[in-house]
């Protein structure tokens, strides 16, 4: 039988008879990942060479048989190489630290370095994870910020082309000209797919932050879809997780901690099912045995000190992720036009 030790002296991670432990991690933004539209592959590289092709869709005019053919000036192509981002965490592990205490949950189960490695690993995992969320969110947004808040990547500066205007939906107008919210999902629809040029895709999706959201859902025209159908529990059950308007599909993202990934006015429209258009590419380790081979999502490396009394533990990430037609991505407001 473990030895019945105070809690309420000494660590509360000393030996102790426990009847409960909870861990309280974090929640962990994901809802990008989840749709599963951002393609994930390796590279041997620590950039990544994107090729353009201007190509477009155009008639063909007819000629004479037997006669030339008309004639057509080539594609256009370009090759942009952009960074890949490095990302590494690393701590010190003393064996000191895991003397006498008790594995986390457990009530005499002792903690062992191995456990210690592998609880700190994952912390860190999960901070990776948000920070690729964040890069994600920063690739249908069109911007992708840096841990401060600065601009890393401006994929519309990178790719050449002009960011739409906003969609402001003036949502909290009391008397909104009828049809206008439908008018509005069209226009982003037609925008949408005109930059797409040709690409086939399966519908449009909104993230949108949690004040723009309540307020399209509430709004009188969304009322009066789902009115007399099958969906109207909607209306009773509350607000939902995601749903339909203008073929649109609307979805809440859940923000956690102290980073706002969407404004909670802001909406960011942009097209599922288009293959080839969102990418995640994850570099090399930068360590004697990775160099040029391919990368993997992530990276654990734990290295003994010199005095045998502890460990190094070392994380790393190299991702980047992309819109390849930033053009598609249309953001959208809850406000009036400022204009």
């Amino acid at each position: 039988m473990p030895e019945m030790l105070d809690a309420f002296e000494g660590d509360a991670f000393e030996f102790t008879t426990l009847t409960a432990s909870v861990n309280n991690e974090p929640f962990v933004p994901g809802q990008v990942g989840a749709l599963g539209i951002f393609e994930e592959e390796g590279v041997t590289t620590t950039d990544l060479a994107i090729e353009e092709r201007a190509g477009a869709l155009e008639l063909v005019g007819e000629s004479a048989r037997g006669g030339p053919g008309e004639t057509i000036e080539k594609d256009v192509e370009k090759v942009r190489k952009l960074p890949i981002p490095h990302f590494q965490r690393e701590e010190g592990i003393a064996a000191e630290e895991v003397q006498g205490r008790r594995a986390f949950g457990t009530a005499d189960a002792r903690e062992t370095l191995e456990g210690r490695i592998v609880q700190r690993s994952m912390r860190h995992f999960r901070d990776f994870d948000a920070t690729l969320e964040y890069q994600r969110i920063g690739a249908l947004k069109g911007v992708i910020l840096n841990k401060a808040g600065g601009v890393r990547t401006n994929l519309f500066t990178e790719f050449g082309v002009t960011q739409e205007s906003t969609v402001y939906l003036d949502l909290s107008n009391a008397t909104p000209a009828s049809g206008f919210l439908r008018d509005a999902c069209d226009t982003v629809i037609e925008t949408i797919e005109d930059n797409l040029t040709g690409t086939p895709y399966s519908h449009v999706h909104c993230l949108a932050g949690r004040t723009a959201y309540k307020k399209v859902f509430k709004h009188k025209e969304v009322v009066d879809s789902y009115k007399n159908t099958v969906e109207a529990a909607f209306l009773r059950q509350g607000l939902p997780r995601t749903f339909t308007f203008g073929d649109i599909t609307f979805e809440r993202y859940r923000t956690g901690g102290t980073v706002n990934f969407i404004g909670d006015d802001d909406l960011h429209f942009f097209p599922m099912g288009a293959s080839g258009l969102f990418i995640t590419r994850f570099a090399p380790a930068d360590y004697n045995d990775t160099v040029n081979t391919v990368g993997l999502p992530r990276y654990l490396r734990v290295f003994a000190t010199n005095n045998n009394k502890g460990y190094k533990l070392e994380v790393q990430t190299n991702p980047i992720s992309l819109c390849l037609k930033p053009k598609v991505l249309i953001k959208g407001s809850a406000g009036a036009d400022p204009g």
